[in-house]
């Protein structure tokens, strides 16, 4: 076959075209330190990449998940305690009426109310403008001022990995004992109790056992939910402790597969420019002028 003319200046622009893509590849990696810019370049290398990328966003919102559960937790548990400690100061006062001079009765009758205001305040305590014991009705306070729960009984649960989810709330009816009615047992005892110290003549059977015992079921109430929520604590720090330790894994990962050797690849472009200068030399002996001019 007889090479003409054309041939081999169609043969001396490809090979041209050919080094100068392969020089501008070079550029692109030092300048950018990745290996892969765009799909084209490596599509099995850009699928891994991707991958790798999707693996790391998903652990960042597992993390940031329980960080944000870790914080309502530890203030509910905050509230619960000091709940708590008002329900056994309640307690002393119905287990206790008698021994108790009548002035200290009356001091007590403002302790009880006092308490009685906390503990309602404390029910329907706020966590991101959010109300915690409400249930999915997080909107509106769920304890209203006639002693009822208007909230429900919805679980708010937060996903802290594949497959993996954590109870993050107590509602109200898990809290107190709640009738049929929506009433609080636990705050008509206040009132109830509050109104017996007040009493003059002071009656001791106004302050009745069964005060008592709905002050000590609240008691109970509030341990059982304060071990739920140090339970789901534990399983929360769990979680975030082997996430911690598997995301610099992952960052070297796509490290690995995304970031190219800097200093190999000026080395490469270097050599590359060299090779485009020599081509072109090569080129200048066998295209004619007036085409090599056409082409710079």
């Amino acid at each position: 076959m007889r090479v003409t003319y054309q041939m081999m200046t169609d043969a001396v622009n490809a090979n041209l075209r050919q080094q100068s893509e392969r020089l501008m590849k070079l550029q692109e990696t030092a300048s950018t330190g990745k290996k892969v810019l765009r799909p084209s370049d490596d599509p099995a290398a850009a699928g891994q990449i991707l991958g790798y990328r999707a693996d790391i966003s998903t652990t960042d919102q597992y993390l940031t998940n329980i960080t944000h559960a870790e914080t309502r937790l530890e203030m509910t548990e905050h509230v619960l305690e000091t709940m708590n400690s008002f329900i056994e100061t309640l307690w002393g006062y119905a287990a206790d009426p008698e021994s108790k001079t009548s002035e200290e009765r009356a001091a007590a009758g403002d302790d009880i109310q006092n308490l009685g205001d906390q503990l309602r305040q404390l029910a329907n305590s706020r966590h991101a403008g959010q109300y915690l014991f409400a249930g999915h009705l997080s909107d509106a306070a769920p304890f209203t001022e006639e002693n009822t729960y208007v909230g429900d009984d919805g679980e708010i649960r937060v996903i802290i990995g594949k497959g993996m989810e954590v109870k993050i709330n107590t509602t109200g009816d898990a809290l107190f004992e709640v009738g049929s009615d929506g009433r609080v047992a636990l705050f008509d005892v206040i009132d109830d109790l509050e109104a017996a110290y007040r009493r003059e003549p002071f009656e001791a059977d106004a302050v009745t056992e069964e005060m008592a015992a709905v002050l000590s079921d609240a008691g109970d109430r509030l341990k059982a939910v304060r071990t739920e929520s140090a339970t789901g604590y534990a399983r929360l720090g769990s979680a975030q402790e082997f996430l911690e330790a598997i995301r610099p894994k992952m960052a070297t990962l796509l490290a690995e597969a995304e970031n190219a050797d800097v200093t190999e690849a000026i080395v490469e472009m270097k050599l590359q420019e060299t090779a485009y200068e020599t081509a072109l030399q090569t080129a200048s002996r066998v295209i004619q002028p007036t085409l090599l001019d056409f082409l710079g």
